[in-house]
């Protein structure tokens, strides 16, 4: 889905710096990501991304600076706003790891997206109600799993279960869906088809979706714009088609080159 200049922001980020132990790890960044867009995050191991993608959810105060999610704050001047546990349900986490349940069948990991509008018994039980079925159902098959659903989790391929997290997102009705490194771990093919699938939820369900990268090459054949962190600053911020090398060179270093070639 290509957002319209008319279209609100889903993430505005202002001012926004953090630290471990003294020692500033991002400073003053600030950028706003419209709704239905899809942005690559790249830079150098230790630039700051997985650091910056965890402040985005909410899941570590930041020093400075604010964050606003769908028009709600999740940072707010050096603590994590009030209401940033309720945004954080409109958001879809991705990881490197999966973090699917490996005992449980894939249905019911993709199910679990769906608790929070459930009665605590349901989970428990694994009664679902008609409704969450079809939705897992539904999701399973635009993720390619469907006839995956009774399979344990533990036994799917680590492509299959990066698949499966997108489905849980699609369950849980994310608007915003926060991505760090999803594809580092996987071979080039399912690399490309869980990238595929992302770019088809971005395409197709108007999801807002930042995903950090290191493949240079994946940031440029599906991510129209490209932030790019370098010592804990934005280096680049602008349509994909700007990375050059000489601008790659600036943000990773003369090395780059020879890397992106290789």
């Amino acid at each position: 889905m290509t957002p319209t200049p008319q279209e609100p922001n889903a993430l505005v980020v202002e001012g926004l710096s953090h630290s471990f132990g003294g020692v500033r790890v991002l400073r003053r960044i600030s950028f706003a990501v419209r709704q239905g867009e899809m942005v690559a995050l790249i830079g150098p191991s230790g630039a700051g991304k997985s650091t910056l993608l965890r402040l985005l959810a909410g899941l570590i105060p930041a020093d400075l600076g604010t964050v606003s999610v769908l028009g709600e704050d999740v940072q707010r001047e050096g603590r994590l706003a009030p209401r940033s546990g309720a945004v954080r349900a409109r958001t879809g986490l991705i990881f490197q790891k999966p973090n699917l349940v490996g005992r449980l069948d894939l249905f019911t990991n993709v199910a679990l997206g769906g608790v929070q509008a459930l009665a605590p018994w349901r989970s428990l039980t694994g009664t679902w109600p008609r409704g969450l079925r079809a939705a897992v159902l539904d999701a399973l098959a635009r993720t390619g799993l469907a006839d995956k659903a009774g399979r344990r989790a533990s036994l799917l391929s680590g492509g299959e279960q990066q698949r499966g997290a997108l489905a849980r997102l699609l369950v849980q009705r994310a608007r915003l869906v926060l991505a760090d490194e999803p594809v580092a771990a996987l071979d080039p093919v399912a690399a490309h088809r869980v990238m595929e699938t992302l770019t088809a939820l971005n395409r197709q369900d108007g999801l807002t979706v930042v995903v950090s990268l290191h493949q240079i090459s994946q940031a440029r054949r599906h991510c129209p714009r490209v932030i790019a962190l370098s010592d804990g600053q934005i280096a680049y911020d602008g349509p994909t088609e700007g990375l050059d090398m000489g601008r790659l060179a600036q943000i990773y270093g003369p090395d780059i080159e020879a890397a992106v070639i290789a």
